[in-house]
């Protein structure tokens, strides 16, 4: 119980001072408002109160509180707002205390069913129900009508002008009312005869074309569809509005006259026919393209091993050849040795024989000079040799040497 009492105690504490903190701020606030706050003339909210308030922009300003401010400043004059027509400029001009309103005539919005296609843009737009499509051509209801050209500036073929009340009436007054229907199909030939007045169409390229579906989502014919990330436009509904064509980030949409439209359509469409027999023929020759590969393939393989079995072959008759040189060259060496070792043997025997002969030599002549050695030594000594003695002694040597 003792710690119940406590938390709240504590959570009590809490309350208190986050309550005192958030009235102190609300004061500061509060003062800090009355001290910075940027005070309106009561003028300038007095015209914002003649202001009809529907912020359609006709006037060229962002709502009726820029409207009000620059009439306040003298930028813009007292019948600036559209919408208010001269009852509301005058109410103004009575709070700025101008005396001489400026006479302006009501503006209107006035659309050229020559050049309107029917997208219901300027339906959708007006913020008066002003605007009605009756038999893809926009029509303006004068006594609705506020003139505050929303319309004219949302219309893709500037088929919408803003012109005076009694210059919209008089030309509406002018424009046929029952048989503008039943006379469109009889122009049609005329239009294809002069291609200056032939409709126009939104024709897509497809190179371009990234299929973001934007053309497809703001078609409001229901005439552009993507498939396979390509946009084609459906050319019996079209209208040629260009609605696509403002909406395309990639600026791929274009109008043309209806007729080059069509052709190049058809043109599409007998290539999407073609595409399957294209496809067949590629895929026909991407066949063959394999299939000639696969046999050069083969006759390579066969190439190579045919070159391999002459490769070894020459490689073999090149082994033979290298061993019957080797063979002849063993036999040439073996008789080249043969012979040399005959011819060493047949010197070793003449120079054996030479060497005999030259001892017997030796001898004899070893016996001769001993036998003459004995005979001197016998011989009474009669005095010395003369030189004729000497020459017939050397040569008598000589002969028994040879």
């Amino acid at each position: 119980m003792i710690v119940m009492a406590f938390n709240f105690v504590a959570v009590l504490k809490a309350t208190l001072v986050v309550g005192i903190v958030g009235l102190l701020i609300g004061i500061v606030l509060g003062f800090a408002g009355s001290i910075f706050e940027v005070k309106k003339d009561e003028k300038e909210e007095k015209i914002r109160a003649c202001l009809p308030g529907n912020n359609c922009g006709g006037c060229g300003y962002p709502g009726c509180d820029g409207c009000a401010h620059a009439i306040f400043l003298g930028e813009a004059p007292v019948n600036q707002c559209p919408v208010g027509g001269p009852k509301v400029a005058a109410e103004i001009a009575k709070v700025m205390g101008v005396a001489d309103v400026p006479k302006t005539e009501a503006r209107k919005a006035y659309v050229r069913k020559s050049d309107c296609v029917g997208c219901t843009l300027c339906e959708k737009t007006c913020a008066f129900d002003s605007v009605h499509v009756v038999n893809k051509k926009a029509t303006v209801d004068l006594d609705t009508c506020k003139g505050c050209g929303a319309c004219a500036a949302k219309c893709p073929k500037k088929a919408i002008d803003l012109m005076d009340e009694s210059k919209a009436r008089e030309l509406f007054a002018a424009e046929p009312k029952a048989a503008a229907p039943a006379a469109e199909p009889a122009k049609a030939p005329e239009a294809k005869a002069a291609p200056a007045g032939e409709p126009q169409k939104a024709y897509v390229h497809k190179e371009n074309c990234v299929g973001c579906t934007l053309c497809q989502k703001n078609c409001p014919f229901d005439s552009v569809h993507v498939e396979n990330r390509k946009a084609t436009v459906n050319q019996e509904t079209c209208m040629g509005c260009g609605v696509c064509a403002s909406k395309c980030p990639k600026k791929t949409i274009e109008l043309m006259d209806a007729s080059k439209a069509k052709a190049l359509a058809d043109q599409e469409a007998a290539a999407a026919a073609a595409a399957p027999a294209v496809e067949a023929v590629k895929a026909e020759a991407g066949k063959a393209v394999e299939a000639a590969k696969a046999e050069a393939g083969k006759a390579v393989e066969a190439a190579k091993a045919e070159a391999g079995k002459a490769a070894e072959a020459v490689k073999a008759e090149a082994a033979k050849t290298v061993e019957a040189v080797k063979a002849e060259a063993a036999k040439t060496v073996e008789t080249v040795k043969s012979e040399a070792t005959e011819a060493v043997e047949a010197a070793k025997v003449q120079v054996a024989e030479t060497a005999a002969k030259a001892e017997e030599v030796v001898e004899e002549a070893v016996k001769e000079v001993k036998m003459h050695g004995r005979t001197a030594s016998a011989r009474p000594l009669q005095g010395a040799p003369g030189k004729k003695n000497k020459r017939e002694h050397a040569k008598s040597i000589n002969q028994k040497r040879v």
